[in-house]
């Protein structure tokens, strides 16, 4: 499948902005071929929330005082996502 223009000229930027990012993206159809892929790593930093959204499904996850994650667990969790050649992590919650 081909890219349009904006995807190319986007690349190009992340390949100047971000050079270990980009490569990491180059990387995942190869990565994918040999189903080694994991493209994106979605942590909730806690489940603490005051919205009633219809659509969410993170309500069955909630405790009592909700889970926290120290920044040192997302440390931890984001260089073993790096190390295994992810390149996006979205971190929400709270």
């Amino acid at each position: 499948m081909g890219m349009t223009e904006r995807e190319i000229k986007n690349r190009g930027k992340l390949q100047v902005r971000k050079p270990l990012a980009y490569e990491k993206i180059i990387r995942h159809p190869e990565k994918i071929k040999k189903k080694e892929s994991a493209a994106l790593i979605q942590m909730q930093y806690n489940y603490v929330c005051n919205f009633k959204c219809k659509h969410c499904a993170i309500e069955r996850f909630k405790k009592k005082d909700g889970r926290l994650l120290s920044i040192s667990d997302v440390k931890r969790i984001s260089e073993q996502a790096d190390a295994m050649g992810l390149a996006s992590i979205c971190i929400s919650g709270g």
